[in-house]
């Protein structure tokens, strides 16, 4: 005979796996990006090239819509995880259409700053590091916007959204000067850079004004 109880316990045995599985969530090209998760993961935001979803406290992962765009990112951060840079999130493993990398607790720059009367030194030392940094990879966008700048714990700055890091040329902080100068903090952090680095502020002036 039959034991029904074994087949249906088998069933949903294989359905919890498949339902646990991030692999099984895809993402497809389109305005908005057409997702589909038969997972019980959490959906944390999505973009232009995927969406990304909280796979435990400390690991998320980034479901593309195009390969080549997995590729894009997975370059840019396993040369920062090979070079031990401490501004980009842990790359822990790849796939076809994903990047599972470090889930970032922690408020963006410009939740951040909300709370802050002027732009914190040890805000505007850790942006041009981070921005030297870059350079030191040898990114040829050397940029962010503010919003893809999380603030982790032990007042440590972490940026994401890599895609076009070596596709794009921005050889300086375009974004980030324009979108600190809406919250009203570019003056000030410019007048930090120039009280860290004269050359670096002047290079910045310099490239701005060839727009």
């Amino acid at each position: 005979m039959f034991d029904f109880r074994k087949i249906i316990g088998s069933f949903n045995e294989d359905k919890k796996a498949v339902m646990e599985d991030f692999r099984n969530i895809t993402v497809t090209e389109g305005s908005p990006l057409i997702i589909h998760n038969p997972t019980t993961y959490k959906l944390l935001g999505q973009g232009a090239q995927g969406a990304v979803f909280q796979l435990s406290s400390d690991r998320c992962v980034k479901i593309y819509a195009r390969e080549k765009d997995v590729l894009r990112e997975k370059k840019v951060l396993a040369a920062a995880k090979a070079s031990n840079s401490p501004f980009f999130p842990e790359l822990y493993e790849t796939g076809r259409n994903y990047v599972v990398m470090e889930f970032l607790k922690g408020p963006t720059l410009p939740e951040y700053l909300k709370e802050k009367k002027a732009f914190p030194k040890w805000v505007a030392n850790q942006l041009i590091e981070m921005l030297q940094d870059m350079e030191r990879l040898k990114l040829t966008r050397l940029d962010a916007r503010p919003r893809h700048i999380y603030v982790v714990k032990s007042k440590r700055l972490k940026v994401i959204d890599h895609v076009y890091s070596y596709k794009k040329k921005h050889p300086y902080p375009r974004k980030l000067l324009e979108e600190l100068g809406l919250l009203g903090y570019r003056d000030d952090f410019m007048k930090q850079v120039l009280e860290v680095d004269a050359f670096l502020y002047n290079k910045w002036i310099e490239l701005q004004n060839q727009k």
